[in-house]
């Protein structure tokens, strides 16, 4: 298997070649007609608007904005414009545990029990296979997504230990954990409740603090406030695209996040620069390497 490096030299290039086309000296070409291109792909999935970022780990090769942030009234997609980034939520958790981990405030191999141990769940598998922190950053812990009714008992303003105590349906594990991999939202909020009791901190206080504003990333939030609305896009489901609220989910540490496609460039670019951003180091290559590896 070739190197982290050459796969994501490899997948720059597809990205690049796909989108630009190279030139005879084999840089990347604009492609002029790029804009209109994204625009019909979005006109055939009724999708109202997109920002759109293609970067290299030292420059921002193409930004592009397009369409609306709001049917209603009218409000065009702007570099400030701020979306849900739904489930790569969960690469900024796992992020910042890396960061928790090198401040020596937890451990990936650490058992939650150990994290909390008031943390009511079943694993028979306890003696030779507890659940780990990683298990849950891996969607390997064996947990159950989280059941329906927990819906009609928590949102989004809900404590952690008590999201917990409406889910011990969910926390059974189904097999030793680590040993299969079942995609699990639910496995996310418990991370982010581990992670909460292991730094002593609120868990966006600890978010914005340690990653996001390191990374610039000021107006990315998880709770969407009256401040941050003007420029939140709007939601829209369904082909008669009916508007939908954000979504108040007690699993939101998993799915909520919002940031504008400036900020995530950013973020991408940490990943490119090996842990680096604008010259400051957010992680080290070492937990770069972790978090790439299976």
């Amino acid at each position: 298997m070739p190197g982290r490096i050459q796969i994501r030299k490899v997948v720059v290039g597809l990205i690049l070649g796909l989108c630009f086309g190279f030139n005879a000296e084999g840089q990347p070409k604009r492609e002029p007609n790029l804009d209109a291109r994204i625009a019909t792909i979005l006109q055939e999935h009724n999708v109202p608007g997109a920002g759109v970022a293609l970067v290299t780990k030292d420059s921002a090769l193409w930004l592009g904005t397009l369409g609306l942030a709001d049917r209603q009234k009218n409000k065009a997609v702007n570099e400030t414009t701020l979306f849900g980034v739904g489930s790569i939520a969960k690469t900024f958790l796992a992020a910042a545990m890396m960061v928790a981990q090198e401040q020596k405030l937890v451990a990936l191999d650490d058992p939650i029990q150990k994290i909390i141990p008031s943390l009511k769940f079943t694993n028979r598998w306890t003696a030779a296979h507890p659940v780990r922190l990683v298990h849950l950053l891996e969607h390997t812990s064996g947990f159950d997504e989280a059941h329906f009714d927990l819906f009609a008992k928590a949102n989004a303003t809900t404590p952690f230990g008590e999201v917990m105590r409406h889910s011990r349906s969910a926390l059974d594990t189904r097999w030793p954990p680590g040993q299969y991999y079942a995609y699990n939202n639910f496995g996310a909020m418990v991370a982010a409740h581990c992670l909460e009791a292991a730094v002593n901190r609120p868990f966006e206080t600890y978010m914005q603090e340690n990653l996001l504003l390191p990374l610039s990333m000021e107006r990315a939030i998880y709770h969407p406030s009256d401040g941050t609305k003007p420029y939140l896009a709007n939601g829209y489901a369904g082909a008669d695209a009916t508007e939908e609220p954000f979504p108040d989910l007690p699993q939101w540490p998993a799915g909520s996040l919002v940031t504008s496609i400036t900020d995530m460039a950013g973020f991408v670019q940490m990943f490119l620069n090996e842990g680096k951003h604008e010259g400051r180091q957010i992680l080290t290559p070492l937990s770069i390497k972790k978090m790439e590896t299976p």
